[in-house]
């Protein structure tokens, strides 16, 4: 049994131990793998995989991944059905919407509330601030 880790992604130790304490050897390139740890997927990638071999994202899902995108298209069911979309804290996608954001921080009643700051397009926690 073998996994590969995909050019496209950071290589977690926690992911590579776990592999290898299960009976796994990371290869770096080749056809016969059973796992393979990538940031993204496409269908292309998804289509050519034969019964055992796994990823570890679906194909096309990084509008789940991703926070800014998943909060655009939360927002966007927000707007249409706002009875059933009330499911997660408002967030503001920054700079686009700084001036949103500033009016909120800004007012009386929110001035105890803490507001967290996460980049677009990272992991692991790097760069969120807490303000």
């Amino acid at each position: 049994m073998s996994f590969h880790n995909s050019d496209r992604t950071h290589i977690y130790n926690a992911v590579v131990n776990t592999m290898k304490n299960g009976g796994f050897e990371m290869i770096e390139r080749g056809d016969d793998w059973n796992l393979i740890w990538t940031g993204y997927t496409q269908a292309e990638d998804i289509l050519q995989l034969n019964k055992y071999q796994k990823v570890n994202h679906f194909a096309n899902s990084v509008n789940l991944g991703r926070k800014d995108l998943l909060w655009k298209n939360v927002f966007a069911m927000r707007l249409k059905y706002p009875e059933y979309y009330n499911i997660c804290p408002f967030s503001w996608v920054l700079p686009e919407q700084q001036f949103e954001f500033e009016k909120v921080k800004n007012l009386e009643y929110s001035m105890d509330k803490y507001f967290i700051i996460k980049p677009t397009n990272s992991s692991c926690g790097r760069g969120i601030k807490i303000i």
